[in-house]
């Protein structure tokens, strides 16, 4: 639940955001990129990777929902990675 609220607050908005900007409205996405997108994208990612550890680590991989956790943990992991570099590499050339 973690995780779909986490993408719905800041991605969904980003893509918003993301359309105004090839409709030629560059300040709600010039804004929204450099300030809420970007540290959200670094510091409210990784919550689901870090709650997934947890249940991992207290509950181990056997318990439910065990396997999909680990597969869930990874895939929270790369999407906060590629997130989190496309922002930090992009933001000042789009600025």
């Amino acid at each position: 639940m973690s995780t779909f609220v986490t993408y719905l607050i800041v991605s969904f908005v980003e893509m918003v955001a993301w359309f105004c900007y090839l409709d030629s409205y560059y300040e709600m996405a010039r804004w929204y990129f450099s300030t809420i997108g970007y540290w959200a994208a670094i510091f409210s990612y990784p919550i689901p990777f870090v709650l997934e550890m947890v249940h991992l680590y207290l509950k181990g991989s056997i318990a439910f929902p065990g396997t999909w956790a680990i597969y869930h943990m990874l895939g929270s992991l790369f999407m906060w990675v590629f997130a989190g570099v496309s922002h930090i590499i992009y933001i000042d050339d789009f600025i």
